[in-house]
């Protein structure tokens, strides 16, 4: 009998600590699931935010479906189905941005648009590339992805883009392709002034 108790207690003891260290395993996965699930405030469908400075309209966003997430600390908005950004240039001009997928971080005013992206400038000038930022604060875009850029002018390949909104400070890293340069002779240069 007694050999039979400490087989028991043995037993016990073996089968306390598995279930003590697999529940503290459970509580620590579930901590760490809690903590990186993320949860919004609010989901709406068929948007169309207006965004106004000086009573000005800066931009028009539409999107059939905005997922907020102003509740985290790292606040930001989600469009996982798409989104069409219309911005106006002081002139009232109107430029088309596209993509299937976009980020839009509340507190660096930075959208990371993704998946098919498309912006249309005003004049015709077209650019298409996989992943896009665009800085609201200093009317900046980036991509270090491969784009397609053409104009009336030339078309072109690059890898790497940093431009204003406007395309008229524009440098890119590798070129693929060619651009062509019309080169001009001083003397005609000087017959035109």
């Amino acid at each position: 009998m007694r050999g039979k108790n400490r087989y028991a207690l043995v037993l016990f003891f073996v089968n306390f600590v598995f279930l003590m260290v697999h529940c503290d395993n459970l509580s620590s996965n579930n901590y760490a699931v809690s903590q990186w699930t993320q949860v919004p405030v609010g989901t709406a469908f068929d948007i169309n935010f207006i965004y106004t400075d000086s009573a000005k309209v800066e931009a028009i966003l539409t999107a059939p479906v905005h997922v907020d997430y102003s509740n985290l600390d790292f606040e930001y908005s989600e469009f996982p189905d798409g989104l069409e950004i219309t911005f106006f240039d002081d002139y009232g001009n109107k430029n088309k941005v596209y993509a299937n997928y976009g980020l839009v971080y509340n507190e660096s005013r930075i959208a990371e648009l993704k998946k098919g992206v498309k912006l249309i400038s005003y004049d015709g000038a077209e650019l298409d590339t996989d992943q896009l930022f665009w800085d609201s604060r200093n009317n900046w875009l980036f991509t270090e992805k491969p784009f397609n850029f053409k104009n009336q002018d030339y078309e072109f390949d690059a890898i790497r883009l940093d431009t204003d909104r406007n395309f008229s400070n524009f440098q890119s890293g590798e070129l693929i392709g060619s651009v062509y340069v019309v080169e001009e002779s001083v003397d005609s240069l000087e017959a035109n002034e």
